[in-house]
Formats: C-alpha cells, structure tokens, sequence
C-alpha cells in the first residue's frame, strides 16, 4: 500500500487497543515460494476507524500471487514485490475466520456478477474492503468501516454489499466448504480465499411393492409416511424429516455433501414399516 495521507489524533486514551497480525507460523516446505506483486492501482481505499476518523488514505494495488488474484491481509504494513512462502490459511487462522473472509468475497463475487455497471477496479477495491472489515473485527484492528472513497465507489452502493456480505456469511456458514493460502515474506502478508458450495437436496418417493392391490384402494395411502434423514450409517444424527404426500413425494431438504441414510419412520395407512436403511451418496 502507497499511504498518502495519515492524520495524528491527540487526546487522552481511556481504551488501550493492541492491534494484532495473524500468527505467525514457520514453514519449511521447500518449493513453496511464489511471486506476489502488486500490479496496477485500482483505486483509493480509507481506513475508517471504529471512531469515525480516517487515519490512512491507501492509493490501493491489485494484489497478485503468480498473476493470479490476492487481498492484502495486514492492513498495517507496507507491501513490497518479491517472493513470499505459501501456507494453508489453517495454520494462520480458525475455520471461522477463514469462513468469514471467504465467504464475504463469495458474496462481493455474486453481487458484481449480477450488477455489470461495476468495473473491475471497483470489484476488486469491494473485496478488498470485506477481507479488512473481517480481520479487522477478528484481530482487533479498530478499522471495521475500512470502505473505498466514495469518489470510486458510491456510498449506497457500498453500504449494500457491506451489509449483504455479513448477512450472506451468516446465513451461509456450513453450506459452503471454505480455505485459503496464506503468503509471508518481506513487507505485507497477502492471501488467497476461496468459498466452495458444498450442499445437495434430498428428497423420497415411496411406492408399491404390489400396485395391483394398492392402486386406487381406499384402505391404503402413501399420505403421511415419514421418513428420517442421516449424516450417518448407524442413523443416529438426524438431519431432516420429510413427510410423503399422497402421491409418496416429499418435499426437498438441503443436506451438506456427501453420504446420507433415510430410512421410514412412520409407515402410511395399510402399510408396514419399510426398515430398510437407504443409502444416497
């Protein structure tokens, strides 16, 4: 980051705030060395604090690891171009932080996807904002409105994905599979996120093993047979009921990816009790 300005406040402290960086962690992998850079400027970004005062004004450049796409992950130190080691974000940060950062640019992805009067400068400056707001609140920062001056990126534009992507992280936390890369060296850490949608619907139709008899027989029904669903084998961890309409079809419930098991709950009228445990990969 080239900081243009930087205003001192004076007062008196009544809150002492430690700022903090990600852990650090020492790889010793060999060839994981990788070429970061930050290539052209996209734009101004202010570092708001918490109490309102812009403290730096950062003409802002697009990060890149090997030519591909990186956000700055230490809003207080410089950047500078070389080599950095490449770690898991796993060892630098939770699964929650991690989530909260990747899937806040998962949202930045989908807004700008769906809104083309934005440029790609005024995409990337919105990613980069979210990845700040997130460590920000995470590592104590103080700068949790970090935004882009409202002479790129209008003000109601900004406060839109701002509060879209804290709400889309909230309502989306375990239907996306999350990580990252961490890169270290000289000068600013810088980090690559991603959000992988990592959910499918589930769903039952119960039929006939004998449809000569059953078919259009008042004294049988596939209305209101149940039917449980597993994460696991021994049918312990319940994840969802559905419940059959008369036509034996239920309803779609989203399950995380992977294996599931349903079996029967409640058998419908004339009908018995279908032990039989279901497997769906």
């Amino acid at each position: 980051m080239n900081k243009l300005v930087k205003r001192l406040l004076t007062g008196t402290l009544v809150f002492a705030t430690i700022l903090t960086a990600l852990p650090v962690t020492a790889v010793h992998a060999s060839g994981n060395q990788y070429w970061t850079e930050s290539a052209e400027r996209v734009g101004y970004i202010e570092q708001i604090m918490n109490d309102g005062s812009i403290k730096s004004t950062f003409h802002e450049g697009h990060m890149k690891v090997e030519g591909e796409t990186a956000y700055c992950v230490d809003i207080n130190t410089n950047f500078k171009n070389g080599y950095k080691t490449r770690s898991d974000a796993s060892t630098r940060m939770s699964s929650d932080q991690i989530a909260d950062v990747a899937l806040s640019l998962e949202y930045v992805k989908q807004y700008t996807a769906t809104h083309t009067g934005l440029n790609n400068n005024q995409k990337y400056l919105l990613e980069q904002c979210v990845v700040w707001q997130r460590l920000s609140e995470q590592l104590g920062w103080q700068c949790d409105n970090v935004r882009a001056s409202y002479n790129e990126i209008s003000q109601a534009v900004q406060n839109e994905v701002y509060a879209g992507a804290k709400a889309f992280v909230k309502a989306n936390k375990g239907r996306y599979e999350c990580g990252g890369y961490i890169y270290t060296g000289e000068g600013q850490d810088i980090g690559q996120f991603w959000a992988k949608l990592n959910v499918g619907n589930a769903k039952v139709k119960k039929t006939s093993s004998n449809p000569t008899v059953t078919d259009d027989n008042a004294n049988y029904s596939f209305e209101g047979a149940t039917f449980g669903v597993y994460s696991d084998k021994s049918c312990n961890s319940q994840l969802a009921t559905l419940t059959a309409d008369g036509n034996g079809d239920t309803k779609e419930v989203e399950v995380k990816a992977g294996t599931i098991y349903i079996k029967e709950l409640s058998a419908p009228k004339g009908y018995k009790l279908d032990s039989t445990i279901t497997v769906i990969n």
